[in-house]
């Protein structure tokens, strides 16, 4: 159960967003709740119960940064830095990221479903029980990193590379993957309709 409030607006089921009785498609000052959030995102460490859904972010450093049970549904980001980020339940689901980075995260049950996902870079990163089901990824990396548990069941994964990764118990089936690169993974513990090329 996710703890956010609903949306003050009569008949509305959307959640209210962070510091607001009111979602995004209701809110009178959006820009200027966007400048809000981007001071806040770069003046805190650690954020907890955070409802962010359907902002657009840019060009954002949240490098390091601790985040528990928060949600980004539906926001568009570009350029946001998560490196070395400590992840615990995020909702990234159906969102667009283009050129974000993860590198060296740790993100225990973080929920990408249904994203579409561009030049990111998850490499070094521990990405354990995650769930990336119906992604749309390409050119994008996570050499070097654990995926333990997750799952990419349905996704379309096009010139991703998987380098040197732990793949134990990682559900791809259903994917549609072409021109990846499992080169050193071990692809015999995870789950294929057909097993890819090393």
């Amino acid at each position: 159960m996710l703890p956010f409030n609903l949306c003050s607006k009569d008949g509305c089921r959307e959640f209210a967003l962070y510091r607001r009785e009111r979602c995004l498609a209701h809110l009178e000052d959006r820009e200027s709740y966007a400048e809000e959030i981007r001071s806040i995102l770069q003046d805190s460490d650690e954020f907890q119960d955070l409802n962010l859904s359907s902002l657009q972010l840019s060009d954002l450093d949240l490098s390091g940064k601790s985040f528990k049970c928060c949600c980004f549904s539906q926001s568009q980001l570009s350029g946001v830095n998560f490196n070395g980020c400590r992840v615990k339940i995020l909702f990234l689901d159906f969102s667009r990221l283009e050129s974000c980075t993860f590198i060296k995260s740790n993100l225990k049950c973080a929920v990408f479903a249904g994203a579409q996902m561009r030049n990111c870079d998850f490499s070094q990163s521990e990405i354990l029980r995650c769930n990336f089901t119906g992604v749309e990824c390409r050119d994008s990396l996570f050499n070097e990193s654990d995926l333990y548990g997750s799952r990419f069941i349905n996704s379309s994964l096009h010139m991703v590379q998987f380098r040197d990764c732990n793949l134990k118990r990682v559900n791809f089936e259903h994917s549609r993957i072409s021109q990846a690169d499992f080169k050193y993974s071990n692809t015999e513990d995870a789950y294929f309709d057909s097993l890819p090329e090393a």
